[in-house]
């Protein structure tokens, strides 16, 4: 009887390793006439909501020294006030709509990245409206007064004096290791203290009028829009041009290259801590970075994700064993 199972090898010679991955089909994609690029797509689940994030291809790493920290700033002060919404009026509106701060209204800074987002209710007419409008705020009219900079300097300081645990002592220590030799060891994301205490507030006008323009965004929308909005999808990538297709508010500002040098030789830190609760031992392969584009891509990432799990579990159970040889 022959099986009814396909071997891995038939299989493997099925599937066109260079084939590209193909985009949702569900997914409705394009690019403004401004370069700003969107992605909308119906979900039914949770009803009556929607997910919404403005992500910024813009990020500690695009730094000078003397603007350690700014791409955070700028972060903050995107809810403290816009051109259209006044002091902390943008939380208060979110809020009062059900979208808590922190839970649903929230933002993040990274390296290369600053990504806002939104889950908001849009049972009611012009929710999903208005909730698009705070992505536009922030995208192009984040209010930057010299009252709004000193402001928030005591705001940002606190956030980096709450960081300042053993933990994040142990975090920065391995990053700076890890990333020796490249701009990315000199520019972590919460800034210096010195720049965040004394940086003018033209200064940060300006990153934020360099960096933020609708080439470098993306808008993304995923939610309930087939029950909630009388035209679906369709309805809200009209609703986002209408909203974000505008002149750009400054000039193209290309942005460069940065990479991790390689090296042959091993890189070693030890790092203790009177204030560490516990021990741990990293072990970090660095490697050139290999995109995601083919379908032989994706198949890679599945069998490296298998492998890691395998070895993962494997050396928990060596651990948690009586008797484990390196305790």
């Amino acid at each position: 009887m022959s099986s009814p199972y396909t071997s891995p090898e038939k299989l493997r010679m099925a599937v066109d390793d260079s084939k590209p991955l193909p985009l949702d089909e569900k997914c409705l994609h394009g690019t403004l006439s401004n370069g700003l690029t969107y992605y909308v797509q119906n979900n039914l689940k949770p009803e009556a909501r929607a997910e919404l994030r403005l992500v910024v291809k813009v990020g500690s790493v695009h730094e000078e020294d003397h603007e350690s920290g700014l791409a955070h700033m700028v972060e903050h002060l995107a809810f403290r006030g816009t051109k259209e919404y006044d002091t902390f009026e943008v939380i208060r509106f979110l809020e009062a709509i059900g979208a808590r701060f922190g839970a649903c209204q929230n933002a993040y800074t990274a390296f290369d990245e600053t990504v806002y987002f939104l889950q908001v209710p849009i049972d009611r007419e012009g929710l999903l409206e208005k909730a698009l409008t705070v992505l536009r705020e922030w995208a192009y009219h984040v209010r930057c007064t010299d009252q709004d900079v000193e402001a928030e300097r005591g705001i940002v300081l606190e956030e980096w004096r709450q960081g300042r645990t053993a933990s994040a002592r142990a975090d920065e220590d391995f990053f700076t290791t890890l990333m020796e030799g490249s701009r990315y060891a000199k520019r972590l994301p919460i800034g210096k203290l010195d720049v965040i205490r004394n940086c003018s507030p033209a200064t940060v006008r300006s990153f934020y009028q360099k960096w933020y323009h609708p080439k470098r965004m993306a808008v993304v929308a995923v939610g309930d829009f087939d029950q909630c909005c009388a035209g679906g999808a369709r309805e809200v990538v009209g609703e986002i041009a209408r909203l974000f297709d505008v002149e750009p508010p400054g000039a193209w500002a290309e942005a460069p290259e940065f990479s991790f040098p390689s090296h042959l030789e091993p890189r070693l830190s030890i790092f203790g801590d009177t204030e560490a609760t516990n021990a741990s031992v990293v072990v970090d392969c660095k490697r050139a970075r290999q995109p995601v584009e083919t379908e032989g891509d994706y198949r890679r990432t599945i069998l490296e994700h298998l492998f890691h799990e395998a070895l993962s579990t494997r050396l928990y159970k060596l651990a948690v064993a009586p008797g484990a040889p390196f305790f």
